[in-house]
């Protein structure tokens, strides 16, 4: 496993004192960001591919050659959308969604023919409420096994999915293909806006649900990932005011510890 960490030049300045240690700089698919990271590390590229509403047709194809081809990115991430017009538990609507994934996961190979794929879950909460459909384990399974691609495992889009469904997210993560996992995002979580939010500092319970899924896969339980980012900190509107320096400084070298232990 290999410790990726969101960009940030919080995270630049460490990684230039030698305050920290990371295996990877995880990017989005920005050239500027990916040419300021590089200078610090290798880099692995995060894209921001949606399946599910023909939207793969539109892709920038020589971009993702590119940062395929010039980045340390180990495989191509997509994520797994949903539609407001479907209605979860529906089984015709359930099979309409698969049927939709699988369509875009067919163009993406004729397009990027033997490139390893990987399927993001996307978190179900009030906000998001076309995610419900989206985050149904058996959907995903099934996508992931007929397709023959792998499972990027979001454990805080998991938790909150969990949180909003009233379900133990433990019991809900077994239902998921844990043994096609190539790549596991951990965040914190906290309450925003009256909604609970990923992309936080870890708190004491983000770091109990972090140790307990590296010890299923240490435990052999999960298929080992090759990539494990911690998704906090960034650039820009969204991300730029949670990349507070001395949560780096703290929590990236605890992170680094757990998965290479």
């Amino acid at each position: 496993m290999q410790l990726a960490v969101n960009f940030s030049w919080q995270l630049g300045q460490l990684l230039q004192e030698n305050a920290i240690t990371v295996d990877l700089i995880k990017c989005p698919e920005w050239a500027g960001m990916v040419n300021s990271a590089s200078k610090f590390g290798k880099v692995t590229v995060h894209f921001e591919i949606g399946i599910g509403n023909g939207s793969v047709k539109n892709l920038d194809f020589e971009m993702i050659k590119r940062f395929l081809r010039t980045t340390d990115t180990p495989h191509l991430n997509v994520h797994l959308l949903g539609d407001s017009t479907l209605t979860a538990d529906s089984k015709p609507d359930e099979i309409r969604l698969l049927d939709r994934w699988k369509t875009d996961i067919e163009y993406l190979k004729l397009r990027l023919p033997d490139q390893n794929i990987v399927a993001e879950n996307l978190p179900y909460l009030p906000t998001y409420p076309e995610n419900r459909i989206s985050s149904r384990p058996w959907l995903i399974q099934e996508l992931l096994t007929s397709q023959d691609i792998g499972f990027l495992l979001d454990l805080s889009h998991l938790r909150i999915t969990a949180h909003y469904e009233n379900l133990d997210f433990k019991a809900f993560a077994s239902e998921f293909p844990l043994d096609r996992i190539e790549e596991m995002h951990l965040t914190g979580l906290k309450t925003y806006a009256n909604y609970l939010t990923d992309h936080f500092e870890m708190g004491k319970e983000d770091f109990v649900a972090a140790r307990w899924a590296t010890s299923q896969i240490k435990a052999g339980l999960w298929q080992t990932p090759k990539v494990v980012a911690f998704e906090y900190g960034g650039a820009g509107d969204v991300f730029s005011w949670r990349s507070e320096i001395s949560v780096l400084r703290d929590q990236v070298p605890q992170l680094y510890a757990l998965i290479h232990s």
